[in-house]
């Protein structure tokens, strides 16, 4: 499934509880979000199997791209833009394998 989140990060967030609080399994999967998140222009979205949490994966990994080039790489920048520790936003960047 590819989906461009079109919300700020606090409805993404939204979702996500949303999610893990309906699950009926230990892993929440992609039909545990809510119905506004699986409809994309009034039509329901593929579902493939993704778990959330790659897809969490990928939305972080654009994420702390996105705040990377808006702050030409200046890691205090970004770190404290997303949220993050100088130190933790180094171990995502070498978990995710983004370069300059």
């Amino acid at each position: 499934m590819h989906h461009s989140w079109s919300g700020n990060v606090r409805e993404f967030q939204s979702a996500l509880e949303y999610a893990v609080v309906l699950t009926k399994s230990e892993k929440v999967i992609i039909e545990d979000l809510p119905e506004d998140v699986l409809k994309e222009d009034g039509q329901h979205l593929e579902r493939e199997e993704n778990t959330l949490t790659k897809l969490v994966a990928e939305y972080e990994k654009e994420e702390i791209k996105k705040a990377l080039e808006n702050f030409n790489w200046n890691m205090q920048k970004a770190a404290q833009r997303l949220g993050l520790s100088e130190r933790g936003l180094y171990r995502k960047i070498r978990k995710y394998a983004l370069k300059k």
